[in-house]
């Protein structure tokens, strides 16, 4: 992906093994901006003011592939904010395969900035694909969603989850 290399190591044997000083080299190295990443779950950010948030882990179930897009909304009437959830990405290298093992997840919120998943039985969403946006509209006092999906057509859902 970095132009310069391509033709320095024009095989993947040819860097194969090679730490990242052997590749990009020292000078390189020393110029570069260097970022840590410490954590690679979905969260949720609770805001506590002054900047501060708090730290929480989503349930397991949110973390089997890539989220691309969340809606907050209370969809059970308790007057705390649920999440309904999408993701999936099909666009890796072969090596790696798809992260397709999403299929919309429904949230409920605990309180605190706690949740807890709705089974795809109760929540009744189900979708194949690469959801890449999910938005709330209310016809005739109900609420449904509108999925977008990645190279493919938009789906509208009436959700009615089942307490």
């Amino acid at each position: 992906q970095i132009p310069s290399l391509k033709k320095k190591f024009v095989k993947h044997e040819d860097f194969a093994g090679k730490n990242i000083s052997q590749i990009l080299g020292a000078e390189m190295l020393r110029k570069s901006k260097r970022l840590e990443v410490t954590l690679f779950s979905s969260i949720s950010l609770e805001n506590m003011g002054n900047f501060n948030f708090n730290i929480k882990k989503l349930p397991k179930k949110a973390q089997f592939t890539p989220i691309y897009s969340i809606l907050a909304t209370d969809i059970n009437g308790d007057n705390l904010p649920d999440l309904i959830t999408g993701g999936n990405n099909g666009e890796t290298a072969p090596y790696f395969g798809t992260y397709d093992a999403g299929r919309g997840l429904v949230l409920l919120g605990k309180g605190s900035a706690n949740f807890s998943p709705l089974s795809a039985e109760k929540s009744g969403l189900s979708i194949s694909g690469q959801i890449r946006d999910i938005k709330k509209l209310n016809l005739q006092r109900t609420m449904h969603l509108i999925i977008g999906l990645n190279d493919d057509k938009a789906l509208l859902y009436k959700l009615n989850p089942k307490k």
